[in-house]
């Protein structure tokens, strides 16, 4: 029974983020974020629970290159991610302690049956000035060497040598696109020759973070980016 009532807690407080998402993260709860750039995982299944459940019940599901928000309670939190194709297909059972007020990231990677996984803390920047918004990367892309990311038409690098699973800190950009891009910045991911790997536009909102997540595989050209938003 006290499982049950903890699961219909959790239930709750997730479908008020969602209901929410634009108001932000609350600091009486922890903020927790699964972002799945698995390649071999085209949907997971999450429950928050230490077992597994029938299929559909009391879970959410995570598609490839998307992520789900939840606002959880504090303290040990356990996390159950199956395989939405195959429920019995585990791919992580833990436990995360999550502060009060914490934001946390969970990122799912990797093109093996189980993914690999990244668990951070996060230190998401406010930036006073409104015509600011801030992005990072994380490189996802498990055959890339070394990734730059410029601006095209821009001089220099951007963010520079991000090997597999490392994340840049949050660089603050000018949201008013309508001044300098009319429409977003343009940004090459190339590779360590300096090859053009993939492209991707990114029209940020005043306020806002976001992780432009470097996904898929430079052998088959799958390679692309996803933003995610990080309030």
């Amino acid at each position: 029974m006290k499982n049950i009532k903890y699961l219909l807690t959790v239930m709750a407080v997730a479908v008020i983020t969602s209901c929410k998402k634009d108001l932000g993260h609350k600091p009486n709860v922890a903020a927790f974020n699964i972002i799945n750039a698995a390649l071999s995982q085209p949907q997971v299944a999450v429950n928050f629970s230490p077992t597994n459940l029938p299929y559909g019940q009391e879970m959410s599901f995570v598609s490839y290159q998307s992520s789900l928000e939840f606002s959880l309670p504090s303290g040990n939190i356990p996390v159950n991610i199956v395989s939405s194709s195959d429920t019995t297909a585990v791919l992580l059972v833990t436990n995360f302690k999550l502060a009060l007020g914490g934001i946390y990231s969970l990122y799912l990677a990797g093109n093996s049956a189980k993914p690999d996984t990244i668990f951070m803390k996060d230190n998401i920047p406010y930036y006073p000035t409104d015509s600011l918004s801030g992005a990072r990367f994380i490189n996802l892309c498990s055959d890339s060497q070394q990734l730059s990311i410029s601006l095209q038409g821009g001089s220099g690098n951007e963010f520079s040598n991000l090997s597999y699973k490392k994340i840049t800190t949050f660089k603050p950009f000018s949201a008013i696109g309508n001044i300098t891009n009319n429409g977003g910045y343009n940004f090459n991911i190339t590779d360590v020759s300096g090859n053009v790997l993939t492209t991707f536009n990114w029209d940020p909102i005043v306020y806002k973070n976001y992780t432009l997540v470097i996904s898929g595989l430079v052998a088959d050209g799958s390679i692309s980016v996803f933003a995610v938003n990080n309030f």
